[in-house]
């Protein structure tokens, strides 16, 4: 029927953009311009499981230690904090072309 699938597609940009505003809220709770890898894919449209964003954050720690850069931390109900990065050094890892795409973006 017509009406359950304008109905689906409706209720399908709602839980979008409910991710989107979670995101953002994620984002302006943190104040200094640093991201989650969950803030980060879910800002972005990326779908990542906790594993897998598990291994990103271990690989962006790795990588800021190396570099010098300061990782900050932010509260989570679940762990009690998770680590957090700079805007602008999650966009550069995830927008590396070397990033095997099956770690980047699941099919929906």
């Amino acid at each position: 029927m017509a009406a359950d699938r304008e109905l689906a597609a409706v209720q399908a940009v709602a839980l979008r953009a409910d991710a989107k505003a979670d995101a953002a809220l994620d984002v302006l709770a943190n104040r200094h311009g640093y991201l989650t890898v969950l803030g980060y894919c879910r800002l972005t449209g990326r779908r990542v499981c906790e594993r897998t964003a598990g291994r990103h954050g271990r690989e962006l720690s790795a990588r800021c230690r190396r570099q010098g850069i300061t990782i900050g931390r932010s509260g989570s109900e679940r762990y009690g904090y998770v680590n957090s990065y700079p805007a602008e050094v999650i966009a550069a890892y995830f927008s590396n072309a070397g990033l095997p795409a099956v770690l980047t973006r699941h099919a929906s």
